[in-house]
């Protein structure tokens, strides 16, 4: 590295300055220390692009070092600030660019998983509107709670439960394209913290796959209920009546009737609202 590099801190940014001043201040003294001559500077209207690029390669290289596992948020936030200025010295919209933000049951809001129909595998949607149709047809309240799961709130369930349970560090945690969290709060306890509040958040069940089904649009969760004697038509056209309990998803004639519509109750344990074109 060279002796000296300039990071450019975009002055716009409140939490970019922030952390420009905490990497100046004592923390970021030890920084420069192990970078061979590091200086954190705020940028006049003379800096440039390849300035820009230089200084964001300098805080991606401080982001990897474990001795600076503390100052995980600070240096996001002071990377967050070189995007938004290099976006501005090419035209595009600072505004569109998202801050990093440390891990917590806030991101349960984003990336929300689809409650339509209309976002599954068009075979499968098939079935399930069928299905869906008989057991209204027959009284049955149906509730669908999700259907297609973003690859985004995939990645962060996954790995809420993952660092909850303590199955990865937070540091070890891979990125994902368009989710801009920081897992490590330069804290363990605290970073476990906020992966439970997550898990809490997001109800988990059992622990959420990367990919799955809901990722292929080939799953629904959807919880059933009825009372009484619940009358039906299966997928072959057989009326079919189900005078005994439990009277819900759970239900062994009901999970019979679902096959039949190529909608298969999981076969997995913990899960009860979650049917799939396969059971997985």
């Amino acid at each position: 590295m060279a002796t000296s590099k300039r990071i450019a801190n975009a002055a716009p940014v409140q939490a970019g300055i922030a952390g420009a001043n905490a990497l100046d201040g004592a923390g970021g003294a030890g920084a420069r220390k192990r970078s061979s001559g590091i200086d954190v500077v705020r940028p006049g209207a003379g800096v440039d692009s390849k300035s820009l690029l230089e200084s964001l390669g300098v805080v991606d290289d401080l982001m990897q070092r474990k001795g600076l596992s503390n100052q995980q948020a600070t240096l996001a936030g002071v990377r967050h600030s070189i995007l938004r200025q290099l976006a501005s010295v090419h035209g595009l919209d600072a505004d569109a660019l998202t801050l990093p933000q440390l891990s917590g049951p806030e991101w349960v809001k984003r990336f929300p998983d689809s409650r339509s129909t209309a976002e599954l595998e068009r075979t499968f949607k098939t079935g399930v509107d069928a299905f869906i149709k008989s057991m209204q047809d027959g009284h049955a309240t149906v509730k669908v709670s999700s259907t297609y799961r973003p690859l985004e709130r995939a990645y962060l369930m996954h790995y809420a439960y993952a660092l909850a349970h303590d199955e990865v560090k937070p540091k070890d945690v891979p990125a994902q394209s368009g989710v801009d969290i920081v897992w490590d709060h330069g804290d363990p306890a605290a970073s476990k913290r906020a992966a439970q509040a997550m898990v809490d958040a997001y109800d988990i069940a059992k622990e959420p796959a990367l990919h799955s089904r809901h990722t292929e649009h080939k799953a629904i969760d959807m919880t059933i209920y009825w009372a009484g004697t619940l009358t039906l038509v299966d997928g072959d056209g057989t009326r079919v009546t189900i005078d005994s309990g439990p009277r819900d998803g759970t239900n062994r004639k009901l999970v019979k009737v679902g096959k039949t519509f190529g909608v298969v109750k999981a076969m997995f344990a913990g899960d009860p609202p979650h049917w799939s074109s396969d059971g997985h």
